[in-house]
């Protein structure tokens, strides 16, 4: 049975926490993405704990083959891939890192980026 997501901790949330879970989404263990995060499979496993925990909700599905996001768990690591693409974007911009080419920012509502936001930028 699911539990209604906690909404005082949704703003809450620590971008670490998620950043991590895109990770073991990824590699699809605790073991492998700690690895690849340079943290302890322990210290991993605690802070998935947590955030399910923070949330009230369950975002991992364990089992003897590996791990996979719930429905909630898709949803959330489609937002921590954007925050992470978003925060490797600032890194890259304040080291100054560009491909010669120039970029246009846009801000939108989701709701607006697949359907008017490409009509403005064809038109």
């Amino acid at each position: 049975m699911t539990r209604p997501i906690d909404q005082q901790n949704v703003g809450a949330m620590d971008p670490r926490k998620l950043l991590y879970f895109a990770a073991i989404i990824e590699h699809g263990s605790l073991a492998k993405a700690a690895k690849t995060l340079g943290i302890s499979q322990p210290a991993l496993t605690k802070s998935m704990n947590r955030l399910e925990s923070e949330l009230g909700i369950r975002l991992l599905e364990r089992s003897p083959t590996g791990i996979t996001p719930t429905t909630s768990g898709e949803l959330i690591y489609a937002h921590a891939k954007l925050i992470r693409t978003e925060m490797d974007l600032a890194g890259n911009r304040l080291r100054g890192e560009t491909d010669g080419s120039r970029a246009v920012t846009i801000g939108t509502l989701p709701s607006l980026a697949g359907s008017i936001v490409p009509l403005a930028v064809a038109k």
